[in-house]
């Protein structure tokens, strides 16, 4: 039997319990800024409404198809450069879990080389051995490395906007540490970015507590202008240096 606890508006993210530590570094955060009241109260609405993943899921299909057809020229560009830089293999796969828990495989352009023949199925700049270059660099630090995701989302292992997806052995270790609410983010799909992303200034990692009262703040106050405002937010941060 599997219980799913939502986490009450009193334990929402206005009740970080570790933001203390978060503001003695002089970090802020900044929750639902310029966000008025009623679209809050819609997400309230909405979020419970059964028909509201089907309409998220909709809704990531058309931003899939449309992101894919405005980016293929770019897409085939960075493959192009991948093979040129690193030979035949293109992409990275990583396991990582999505809804009810299922494990995925999420794709990325490769970034590294490796110094290690033993990790030839790894070609990603965090496996043992691995050597970026320029290249590697660039594309980690304009996030074009991410581009294959695009069919990830399509295919619907994720979707735009959702907690961070995690790998099953971090899945693990934060299960085993018996955190409040912290598979509740398996009952909506992983997302290329999402509210902790956004909220959090550049530079700064969040706590496990933190994140988890963030994303779990985001499913309950879901709705499509929630998402567009997040999709929004994310084009702001990655363009330019807001924080």
């Amino acid at each position: 039997m599997t219980v799913l606890l939502a986490t009450p508006p009193e334990f929402s993210f206005l009740a970080l319990e570790s933001s203390s530590t978060l503001e003695s570094e002089g970090v802020t955060l900044d929750p639902y800024p310029e966000l008025p009241p009623w679209m809050l109260h819609c997400a309230l609405v909405l979020s419970e409404s059964r028909l509201a993943q089907g309409l998220k899921r909709i809704l990531d299909c058309v931003a899939a198809l449309g992101l894919l057809a405005l980016l293929s020229p770019l897409l085939l560009l960075t493959a192009l450069a991948v093979k040129l830089a690193y030979g035949n293999t293109l992409f990275t796969r990583q396991d990582c879990v999505g809804l009810h828990c299922r494990v995925f495989g999420r794709y990325r352009f490769r970034t590294a080389t490796l110094l290690d023949d033993g990790q030839a199925n790894a070609f990603d700049s965090y496996a043992p051995g691995a050597c970026q270059n320029r290249l590697g660099r660039f594309l980690c630090r304009t996030r074009l490395h991410r581009l294959p995701e695009l069919f990830n989302l399509l295919k619907g292992d994720i979707a735009l906007i959702g907690p961070s997806a995690e790998t099953p052995y971090w899945v693990r270790h934060y299960r085993g540490q018996r955190l409040y609410g912290y598979s509740h983010r398996h009952t909506v799909r992983p997302g290329l970015t999402g509210y902790a992303q956004t909220v959090c200034p550049k530079g700064t990692r969040l706590g496990l507590k933190d994140r988890t009262l963030l994303d779990n703040d985001y499913i309950t106050h879901w709705s499509p202008l929630l998402d567009a405002w997040i999709a929004l937010r994310s084009l702001k941060r990655l363009l330019t240096s807001a924080p």
